[in-house]
């Protein structure tokens, strides 16, 4: 049986976001979602996704912080990312075109070119994991930065809870 391929999909135009997660549903993914970054570091603390796809232009954490912070964290820094976004490329991650990660600006973009990518990449990042061996299970605590980031952002926009 084919296991599904658990992705992460951050954009904050509602519409946009679930007409991507169903189509890329029915195409056989499991898609969580986020619509900010903030949202996208919580789901980052519950699970490690395949791949992630990224707007960077994003409210309350944007998306080049939470690059930023998946190439940080060891848990993450392998995980494949398409910056899928039409911020400039000045705005855009120094070492976006780094493996793993990929850009593909939005107003250059349809489904089809967004899905080849997502499968080439994944499939990339399915090859590597089977040539590398496997460390012995272990239960892996969500990222320990993300309480401290909570905590900036509570004190910056002055509210008790994120």
């Amino acid at each position: 049986m084919k296991s599904v391929t658990p992705i992460l999909f951050v954009e904050n135009d509602a519409v946009a976001l679930t007409m991507y997660q169903k189509r890329l549903q029915r195409e056989g993914f499991h898609v969580e979602i986020a619509e900010d970054g903030i949202a996208a570091l919580k789901v980052l603390s519950e699970m490690t996704p395949d791949l992630v796809v990224l707007d960077l232009m994003l409210p309350k954490f944007s998306g080049k912080d939470v690059f930023d912070y998946m190439r940080a964290d060891a848990q993450f820094k392998e995980v494949p990312v398409i910056i899928f976004s039409n911020a400039t490329k000045s705005d855009w991650p120094k070492d976006v075109e780094s493996s793993p990660t990929r850009a593909l600006p939005k107003s250059e973009a349809n489904f089809a070119a967004l899905l080849e990518l997502i499968k080439q990449m994944t499939n990339a990042a399915s090859a590597k994991k089977k040539s590398m061996p496997q460390p012995a299970a272990a239960s892996v605590p969500p990222p320990a930065e993300i309480p401290a980031v909570e905590d900036q952002i509570r004190s910056a926009s002055g509210r008790d809870r994120v």
